[in-house]
């Protein structure tokens, strides 16, 4: 199942790098109901191999934080409790 999460989030990172706004838009919004209505699993999967694996560190070439901006709040906060670990 990480495996399959995973290739969602390599999708999703092309859609932020791309600006294809609408695909992030769908990506975090299956990922979000998997998260809220799925199993222990599938929970882990999307928090570990999606959420703390989505890269918005701006570079020279690229600003992220319209991405951040869409990603919604509960997804967020997984992500924050996560990089704020490391």
């Amino acid at each position: 199942l990480h495996f399959e999460v995973d290739v969602m989030r390599k999708r999703a990172q092309l859609a932020m790098k791309s600006g294809e706004v609408d695909i992030l838009n769908l990506l975090f919004d299956i990922a979000l109901r998997g998260y809220e209505n799925g199993t222990s699993t599938l929970k882990n999967a999307i928090d570990v191999s999606f959420v703390e694996a989505l890269d918005f560190e701006n570079t020279k070439k690229n600003s992220y934080e319209w991405a951040w901006k869409a990603m919604p709040e509960r997804l967020k906060k997984l992500h924050i409790a996560f990089h704020r670990e490391i």
